[in-house]
């Protein structure tokens, strides 16, 4: 059971939530708090983490539930909390291929500091937790940064082995988009949906 978060700090691009999880272990209920850092508005998150930090932090995220129920839960619950993209955005142009659900994934470039800002959307609650965490990873960094770290978090947490198939896919797929986009920009214009 996931209990709705309480907002513990908010500032103008974040807003770190307290979860409090509650599960039943031998017939008492357990609690587990999760601090959910989630970007406010279009994506933006400051960072003072590298995306390798980023990465270790979600690692610990994920080590605070003892199964693989809870840590979809928690997916699902970060999901649920996503920004969803307006209806104007939510365009054949703006698709990633190679999803099972439809997924629209959107990049601005900050010519001031360099950032590339993502802001994505899905119209299942799993996948929107996926795109979560990867706007957790990605967003607001140089393409630089982004093309240098792969997401090696969600192997080393065993997220796409608990993923079907073809979830396991979209992520890929979302993830490669991202590496599209940030390519890119780095050429000097955003790449094009495959």
């Amino acid at each position: 059971m996931v209990r709705p978060p309480d907002i513990i700090s908010r500032d103008d691009t974040t807003t770190i939530r307290l979860q409090i999880i509650a599960r039943t272990v031998e017939g008492k209920p357990e609690f587990r708090h999760i601090l959910a850092r989630v970007p406010n508005s279009r994506g933006d998150m400051t960072q003072t983490a590298t995306i390798a930090e980023e990465q270790a932090l979600i690692a610990e995220d994920f080590d605070l539930f003892d199964d693989w129920r809870d840590r979809i839960e928690y997916v699902l619950d970060l999901g649920r909390h996503l920004e969803p993209l307006p209806a104007e955005d939510r365009i054949d142009a703006n698709k990633v291929r190679g999803c099972q659900s439809q997924v629209w994934m959107i990049a601005e470039l900050d010519q001031a500091t360099g950032r590339i800002s993502i802001r994505a959307d899905s119209d299942a609650f799993i996948v929107r937790g996926l795109i979560a965490l990867l706007l957790r990873l990605y967003s607001n960094r140089p393409a630089d940064e982004i093309l240098a770290n792969p997401p090696t978090v969600f192997d080393e947490i065993g997220l796409g082995a608990h993923l079907s198939p073809t979830r396991a896919n979209g992520l890929h797929a979302m993830v490669k988009r991202i590496r599209q986009l940030a390519t890119g920009f780095v050429h000097g214009a955003p790449a094009a949906a495959e």
